[in-house]
């Protein structure tokens, strides 16, 4: 059981050699900052990045996920959302919240954003 971990499921995601595309722009431009993330939808884009699992702001993670949807550019540097999930129900219901994010790669389903400098 031990040997197939990571060969299959969510943590093969980083190394079945088809990252996403959007998890490589993250990896490749990440500078610093805690992401946003809701991991239901957001494992295999979260292993695929290459990141610290710990830079990631998730649903289980409180109360830093409730801090950061509240006021998330107090407390995080870059939004991950997928269709539906909690990050673009936020962002539909409290478009303000996010003003001081843009839109820096978008592929398939997910947008990553990035907190731009005041």
């Amino acid at each position: 059981i031990t040997v197939a971990d990571g060969t299959s499921g969510i943590s093969s995601a980083a190394a079945n050699g088809s990252p996403d595309p959007a998890a490589a722009y993250l990896g490749a431009h990440y500078t610093g900052g805690e992401v946003l993330a809701d991991d239901a939808s957001a494992s295999p884009f979260m292993f695929a990045s290459g990141l610290n699992l710990r830079d990631f702001v998730t649903i289980g993670f409180h109360p830093y996920f409730e801090e950061a949807m509240a006021a998330p550019a107090a407390h995080v540097r870059w939004v991950v959302s997928y269709p539906g999930d909690a990050i673009a129900s936020n962002m539909r219901a409290h478009p303000g919240r996010f003003s001081q994010f843009s839109l820096v790669y978008s592929s398939g389903p997910v947008s990553v954003y990035e907190l731009q400098p005041e």
